[in-house]
């Protein structure tokens, strides 16, 4: 039999324990973000050191003065940028896809409630992207003004579910991020994209394209 002592103990060795590990939580989290921000520390060091190493050498190297003085001023100016531009929060990648993956389940839940098709349509609405899931396959595309909507019904024939595409803030990112002009073509924008994939988002470790151009497709 416990008593009322007891229970209080138990309670107090409870919230005891919640507190140590909550401490002992924070505290590996404050080591990660310092060991991240350490290594990134680390790095402009390396270019600083690299930098201020090329220019002593071009003043020891008169005939590759030029070249040394570029690499020092790349370097160096490499090393200022990544000492101060170093993030002051890191989100781990569980976090995100946790965070993901309840987003999709959540839509999913909700098209197969309404009873929605399988077809996905992607609408272009006042030079943005709508998503809209249609109830039948062969419903016809809604006009635009009724995609501001997240649930679309102007008539019986026309009715789904009009959503913001997950990947469009990514897609602005991709071409803020471009140092040459987008594609207008599905080839050269498919590898364009691709490639940010690999190596601007670094989502994937490798991705190649293909493009059926008379089936209307584009795949990686």
């Amino acid at each position: 039999m416990t008593t009322d002592g007891d229970d209080a103990t138990s309670r107090e060795e409870l919230l005891a324990r919640v507190d140590r590990l909550t401490e002992e939580n924070r505290q590996l989290r404050d080591a990660v973000v310092a060991a991240k921000r350490t290594q990134y520390r680390r790095t402009a060091l390396g270019l600083a050191a690299l930098g201020v190493a090329a220019v002593a050498g071009a003043l020891v190297l008169p005939a590759a003065r030029e070249v040394l003085f570029a690499l020092g001023g790349i370097g160096l100016f490499g090393g200022v940028l990544t000492y101060w531009l170093s993030p002051e929060r890191f989100v781990s990648a569980d976090v995100g896809r946790d965070a993901y993956v309840t987003l999709a389940g959540n839509e999913r839940a909700l098209v197969d409630e309404l009873g929605l098709s399988d077809q996905r349509l992607y609408v272009p609405v006042d030079g943005r992207v709508r998503l809209f899931v249609p109830q039948r396959e062969d419903t016809d595309v809604p006009a635009p003004g009724d995609l501001d909507r997240t649930l679309v019904a102007p008539d019986e024939t026309t009715r789904g579910v009009a959503l913001d595409p997950s990947g469009q803030r990514l897609f602005d990112a991709f071409e803020n991020a471009l140092t040459g002009s987008l594609g207008t073509e599905p080839a050269p924008l498919a590898i364009q994209l691709t490639d940010a994939l690999v190596e601007q988002f670094e989502l994937v470790d490798a991705a190649t394209p293909a493009v059926d151009v008379g089936g209307d497709a584009v795949a990686a």
